[in-house]
């Protein structure tokens, strides 16, 4: 994460690449790539790598919540719900997953039901 604070990126996201290379499964790395990704604007990128995240950790809290504002950002409200709602689920009382998971099922609601396909 080093390279992350003195925003050097692009050779963030090589390390994290090698080392998921290297270790496939290894949830910090997953996780280290989104927010490389982000920081460079590749958002649907970093929605596969979040996701790869919480595949690998189905327990983590932020994880989940992070995947689920991602997919609220981006449109896709009826998957910002489901990956919302098992943050909910881990961890009830939080603030944060509550207000955002009120605001996805929101433009659900006002979408009719659709999600947007998202870009990146």
């Amino acid at each position: 994460m080093d390279l992350l604070n003195a925003r050097r990126v692009q050779e963030a996201e090589v390390h994290f690449r090698t080392s998921l290379s290297l270790c496939p499964k290894f949830t910090n790395s997953h996780f280290g790539l989104t927010q490389a990704l982000v920081n460079q604007r590749k958002v649907a990128e970093a929605i596969e790598s979040m996701r790869a995240g919480t595949e690998n950790d189905p327990d983590n809290f932020f994880g989940f919540l992070n995947l689920g504002m991602m997919l609220h950002q981006t449109s896709r409200h009826a998957e910002a719900v489901q990956s919302l709602d098992r943050a909910m689920e881990l961890n009830p009382s939080d603030t944060d997953v509550r207000g955002a998971l009120a605001a996805a099922r929101k433009a659900l609601a006002l979408s009719g039901g659709r999600s947007g396909g998202g870009s990146s």
